[in-house]
């Protein structure tokens, strides 16, 4: 069940492909959602090296289809 969480939330970010493992108590869907939003929350603050956003093919905003 928690797999299906973190599936809908990436997808809500915005992220097409993830692969994503968990360790330790994942027992509560909530437990598991909240620490999912704090990583997300993280990237925002993630400084890239120059060239990295190029080579990830990293945009910002919202993506327009």
């Amino acid at each position: 069940m928690t797999n299906q969480v973190g599936q809908i939330m990436l997808k809500l970010a915005g992220v097409e492909d993830a692969w994503s493992f968990t360790r330790g108590q994942t027992q509560t869907i909530y437990n598991f959602a909240s620490a999912m939003f704090k990583a997300l929350e993280k990237t925002r603050s993630t400084k890239l090296l120059p060239g990295q956003k190029e080579f990830h093919n990293m945009i910002k905003g919202v993506k327009q289809e």
